[in-house]
């Protein structure tokens, strides 16, 4: 479960950092919405992600004995990457997104650690499933 924990603390201390430095140097986007802009309505995104959130950490808890050490980084960025924008959703009712290429939704750090988190998490399961034929 270590380094599930110690993983989940580099990537919630990244996001907020990052969000900080980017508040003072780059244009920021008060993201109130879910991913690619998808709106719910005004408490539907805390609500959604946060018990979103509660059932990884319970299932990831609940089985962590099971997974190899790369599975357990590629979770604590995955989980990390949630808790930092739900924390964020929570206290200030937004996100702050600052990445911005024009053609694409604007995003952050913690949704670049949730998106490698679980390519990396379908690869290694893609891979481990295909030695078994």
């Amino acid at each position: 479960m270590l380094p599930i924990i110690i993983t989940i603390i580099i990537t919630v201390a990244a996001d907020w950092a990052t969000k900080i430095f980017a508040t003072i140097y780059f244009p920021i986007a008060e993201n109130t919405n879910l991913a690619f802009g998808i709106s719910i309505g005004q408490l539907g995104p805390t609500l959604l992600s946060g018990t979103i959130l509660a059932i990884l950490i319970y299932l990831v808890q609940k089985n962590h004995r099971q997974y190899k050490h790369s599975e357990r980084i590629y979770w604590g960025m995955i989980i990390g990457g949630g808790i930092a924008n739900f924390a964020e959703r929570l206290f200030f009712n937004h996100v702050t997104d600052f990445i911005d290429f024009g053609w694409f939704p604007s995003f952050n750090l913690a949704d670049i650690a949730i998106t490698i988190g679980a390519v990396l998490l379908i690869l290694k399961n893609l891979k481990s499933n295909s030695t078994k034929f």
